[in-house]
């Protein structure tokens, strides 16, 4: 019978522990801020290759939700990858969501908060050296009458538009720069905006022959880092959190430390 008792204390002592915790979780849930990540497959940036998520950007950004989760409790609500101008909606009409990587314009100035640079960012027109034509100067496209891919809603498609170049018949829009990619190797473009760090490995990594790209005019007014980004109608108090543990990522050298890792492991994908 004592032995009973004893029993039935332990028990009772154990369900009301397991009942604390459970209700201490509940709170600590239910005053969590949810946000949703949203952003596009790039790596070696950012990407979901079958549900495994990868990437410098992503590496670096899961550090920072770790550090603002520790005084202003937040909960990853989802996180998705989405073609590109559907995350860019996504981040313009809802609060709450972080999205990544992102060039800044005067466009899209008053659109985001902007937390910080996240990283490097070099573009220019590539073309298959197999290709008759040459061009030196953006206007000798027009001239030639040579057909752009380039990616709805992106900074590329602004940049054009508001040169002059229209739709479908200066250039045609893609919704991943890897379709890009494909379309100029099937012949139904001349020319494509491409990072230049990454245009050679990306083009390998779809089965295409990377060394077949030639760079012919670098884009210098694309050429800008890219940024993380928090949607308007965020509480101004975890933006400033979000842009501090940014910062001391970038300070401390952890963000540098996955670019180098990541790079090292790009660099290494066969391009032959």
């Amino acid at each position: 019978m004592i032995m009973l008792l004893k029993n039935r204390r332990f028990f009772s002592s154990a369900c009301l522990l397991q009942l604390l915790v459970f209700i201490f979780c509940s709170n600590a849930s239910a005053n969590a801020t949810n946000i949703e990540i949203v952003t596009e497959n790039f790596p070696p940036l950012q990407s979901n290759d079958h549900g495994k998520k990868s990437g410098y950007v992503h590496q670096t950004m899961q550090e920072v939700i770790k550090i603002v989760n520790k005084t202003h409790p937040i909960h990853v609500s989802s996180y998705r990858f989405l073609p590109w101008k559907r995350a860019l909606n996504r981040a313009v009409k809802v609060p709450n969501v972080l999205f990544y990587s992102l060039s800044r314009s005067p466009s899209r100035e008053e659109q985001y908060q902007w937390l910080g640079e996240i990283s490097i960012y070099r573009k220019a027109l590539f073309k298959l050296k197999e290709r008759p034509f040459t061009v030196s100067k953006i206007k000798d496209l027009k001239a030639k009458e040579l057909i752009l891919a380039v990616q709805n809603g992106g900074s590329d498609h602004i940049y054009f538009s508001g040169l002059g170049f229209k739709s479908n018949k200066y250039f045609q829009t893609y919704t991943s720069f890897q379709q890009g990619i494909k379309q100029l190797f099937r012949g139904r473009v001349d020319l494509i905006p491409l990072n230049i760090l990454t245009a050679k490995r990306s083009t390998c990594k779809l089965g295409l022959d990377g060394s077949q790209l030639e760079m012919v005019i670098p884009l210098d007014d694309l050429s800008k880092p890219l940024w993380v980004v928090l949607s308007n109608g965020t509480d101004p108090a975890l933006i400033s959190e979000f842009k501090s543990a940014l910062k001391e990522l970038q300070e401390n050298g952890i963000a540098e430390k996955y670019y180098k890792e990541n790079m090292e492991l790009w660099d290494k994908i066969p391009c032959d």
